[in-house]
């Protein structure tokens, strides 16, 4: 189901997203039994499936997180995660900084953040955000 752009996918699901994904891949990884769904968004969904076609294999590491495991892991209130409009991701060839930059090139993401082992992208509206650690 899709609200305003919106997957809506129960968290004990795991149905095929595309060509190279899987709901499950997007959960949040808390177990708090409140915990039920998953969010994602189809146009956030859509610029991954792109990106995964150019660069190859991208192991999503955080995708979805619920409100009380974003608090848990230090994210704050405001977090795309929360909104399922964020994927935390590693390219097995590229390092972080070098995916970042590679995905500031050619793609809509309109935050993109390298951290040292991990690339942030996300959909948000508001603005665009860039960050390097």
């Amino acid at each position: 189901m899709a609200k305003n752009g919106i997957m809506v996918i129960p968290k004990d699901m795991d149905m095929p997203l595309g060509k190279y994904f899987n709901s499950s891949e997007f959960k949040c990884k808390c177990s708090y039994k409140s915990c039920t769904k998953t969010l994602i968004d189809i146009e956030h969904l859509d610029q991954l499936i792109a990106l995964r076609e150019e660069i190859g294999p991208i192991k999503i590491t955080s995708g979805f997180r619920c409100k009380k495991h974003n608090k848990d892991v230090g994210g704050t209130p405001t977090s795309q995660h929360v909104k399922g409009t964020a994927t935390d991701i590693q390219a097995p060839r590229i390092k972080p900084r070098a995916l970042a930059d590679l995905i500031d090139e050619g793609y809509t993401f309109n935050g993109v953040g390298s951290y040292d082992t991990f690339t942030h992208i996300d959909s948000r509206a508001d603005k665009i955000a860039r960050w390097r650690f």
